[in-house]
């Protein structure tokens, strides 16, 4: 089925030059809006697979705010069209979550560029969430507080409840330190260990597994085994590090 499409261009000329282009590349032109009033209803009604969005419409609502009511209620890629070049209208066209960002006049090929790779990075993020959506749901069933930490951000995320079971904290109330989840709650007399442990696993690239003493919220302390690995990017740098950390006396 061939992709579908939404023109949001105010001058006559130019989208029935986009249009022509777009056909002659195999895609469907289900409509075409010149004020962002019409844009909104006419997303909501025909459900395009893309949009491509002027900008500096040049009465109503512009192409930003039209953009950002069009997101409210579907997920979809947008491209602008504008001839302002300047940071502040591409500041704005990032915070709406749009991939491309084309200055009028532009080339055929970088419109077709950037439809293209606009619809397969849409797709690539869909299947990521349904992934997610998945491991989330996996992850709750798991009697272990399933963990990610995020090297970039410096943050770990927490996939089930289990972390508040297990140490009475919520993931807003810990210091998420570097290279560990839970650092903050971990027995003084373990962390050596288990930094080393966990550094000689980056460094070879491969799963670790720790056996550790926690205090918990009410000060008692508890025994755990925490299983993890990390994982890289295609040029070999540390992404995330993911595990599970299971309680040993806990009844399952």
């Amino acid at each position: 089925m061939e992709p579908r499409i939404l023109i949001v261009e105010d001058e006559a000329i130019t989208a029935l030059e986009i249009k022509r282009n777009l056909h002659n590349w195999g895609y469907e032109v289900v409509g075409h809006a010149s004020k962002g009033e019409a844009a909104i209803e006419m997303a909501q009604k025909l459900l395009p697979d893309l949009i491509l969005m002027d900008i500096n419409l040049q009465s109503g609502m512009n192409g930003l705010e039209a953009s950002c009511k069009i997101l409210e209620f579907m997920d979809i890629p947008i491209i602008f069209l504008t001839a302002h070049g300047n940071q502040d209208y591409m500041e704005k066209a990032r915070n709406t979550g749009a991939v491309y960002y084309i200055l009028k006049p532009f080339q055929n090929h970088e419109l077709k560029y950037a439809v293209e790779n606009s619809l397969i990075h849409h797709q690539l993020n869909q299947k990521l969430k349904q992934s997610e959506k998945s491991y989330r749901s996996l992850a709750a069933n798991i009697p272990g507080i399933v963990y990610r930490f995020h090297k970039e951000q410096g943050q770990t995320e927490f996939f089930n409840n289990m972390l508040q079971e297990i140490t009475g904290f919520t993931s807003k109330e810990l210091n998420n330190d570097y290279q560990f989840p839970i650092n903050s709650l971990v027995i003084d007399s373990n962390l050596d260990e288990i930094r080393t442990i966990i550094e000689n696993a980056l460094v070879k690239g491969e799963a670790f597994s720790l056996e550790y003493e926690l205090k918990d919220k009410e000060g008692r302390i508890k025994r755990v085994v925490d299983k993890g690995r990390p994982t890289f990017d295609d040029y070999g740098n540390l992404k995330t590090i993911e595990g599970v950390i299971f309680e040993v006396d806990r009844e399952i």
